[in-house]
């Protein structure tokens, strides 16, 4: 019976506190207060990006977006490994942050660590449905991992949702007459 009582009070609890907003997605929040930062990465002006979130950093140490656009900046010029350290820590303050999980796997994947990279962008894949480029890094994984025919779906489901470079590697790349058939 006490535990019942104690469910129902968290229950109205979470009821208010999703009806009066208390509940506020702060990744969603801090997109909208940092769209300056967002349109430097792309317009690919990656250093002066780095440097308009090492400011957000230094005033807010928990920005998960801070460090996922940071590490997507470290990741574009080529810093594998700060790359990975930032999208660790964006995770660590948003586990639902599912680029932050894909340009992890993408660093993971050009060190040649594919386990570790799948894993990683499985992640990204779960989180967002409807991320194509998720999908066609999942598939180039599978296919490097030896699962063609999962790759094969995985590259199909890119193309649907409007990646020409997942077609482009199903007719071209694939390499494996597995995914060419169809």
């Amino acid at each position: 019976m006490e535990s019942f009582v104690i469910f129902l009070l968290m229950l109205v609890y979470v009821f208010f506190r999703v009806a009066f907003g208390k509940l506020k997605d702060k990744t969603a929040d801090d997109r909208t207060r940092h769209l300056q930062g967002l349109e430097l990465v792309r317009q690919k002006k990656y250093d002066e990006a780095i440097a308009y979130f090492d400011k957000v950093l230094q005033k807010d140490k928990n920005c998960a977006l801070a460090y996922a656009v940071r590490g997507k900046c470290r990741l574009a010029q080529g810093e594998l490994f700060e790359a990975i350290v930032d999208c660790n820590r964006a995770a660590s303050f948003d586990h639902c942050l599912a680029e932050a999980y894909l340009d992890k796997g993408i660093a993971l994947f050009r060190l040649k660590q594919y386990t570790e990279s799948y894993l990683e962008i499985d992640k990204a894949v779960w989180y967002t449905r409807d991320n194509a480029e998720a999908y066609r890094w999942r598939g180039v994984l599978r296919t490097e991992l030896g699962m063609h025919d999962k790759a094969r779906l995985d590259l199909e489901k890119a193309v649907q949702l409007g990646d020409e470079h997942a077609g482009y590697y199903l007719l071209h790349k694939g390499g494996n007459r597995n995914l060419i058939q169809r």
